[in-house]
């Protein structure tokens, strides 16, 4: 599959990582090769009490790692999920809701000035992610 390539220095063994796209390149680590990355902390697979990777359901899983993949604070209206991220809006709702009860994610919803609305206001979710998936604000990772 083009992921690791061997050879041999003397008697020993020499294996050598190669990008995961199969081309058979070296591996470069993505911060030193500038691209955009996601870090998928090691508790999602750890976590003894209910395993993130194996208990979670599949929408829960997608908007995890868009989560992971943002700011905290970020607003993520469901009805554009399906053109932002490929997610119908019906996933992303049930996505949030999971990860909202498992103590995983929290919503704050802020009031925003809309005239046209009848009420004269419109409200936007911003979404954090919190206990093993938190992150500092100014992380500006991948």
């Amino acid at each position: 599959m083009k992921l690791v390539s061997r050879g041999r220095t003397g008697r020993l063994a020499n294996i050598t990582l190669l990008r995961e796209d199969g081309s058979g390149d070296p591996y470069v680590h993505p911060a030193e090769s500038r691209h955009p990355y996601l870090r998928l902390p090691v508790a999602y697979w750890l976590n003894d009490d209910e395993k993130w990777c194996s208990t979670l359901p599949l929408p829960a899983k997608a908007m995890l790692l868009i989560g992971l993949s943002l700011r905290p604070g970020f607003v993520l209206p469901v009805e554009k999920a399906p053109d932002w991220y490929g997610v119908s809006a019906d996933s992303a709702q049930r996505g949030f809701a999971e990860l909202e009860r498992r103590g995983a994610l929290e919503r704050h919803r802020v009031k925003k000035k809309a005239p046209l609305a009848p009420l004269g206001f419109t409200t936007d979710s911003r979404f954090t992610l919190l206990a093993d998936f938190a992150r500092p604000m100014g992380d500006g990772h991948g």
